[in-house]
């Protein structure tokens, strides 16, 4: 499911970047980004940040993935991130 959101982020952000409005998620999928277990589901949860204007909380979820990705061995992951 985090990995489900990663991805709506992402494209959110692609139909923002042109112009659209940032769309708003359902109520079920707001409550797993705001509750992320993994290094995936922390970028997620730091590019929704972001978009809402919270850099702070964004710059905090990138922080917390960075150091798990670490920890895993997946770097990589946080490409993800930018």
């Amino acid at each position: 499911v985090e990995g489900f959101l990663l991805l709506w982020t992402i494209a959110a952000r692609d139909l923002a970047a042109q112009g659209e409005p940032f769309p708003d998620l359902p109520a079920a999928q707001k409550t797993t980004i705001l509750n992320p277990r993994t290094a995936t589901g922390h970028i997620a949860r730091g590019r929704w940040l972001w978009a809402q204007g919270d850099q702070k909380g964004a710059e905090a979820d990138f922080r917390l993935a960075l150091d798990a990705a670490r920890r895993e061995g997946h770097n990589y992951r946080m490409t993800l991130a930018g």
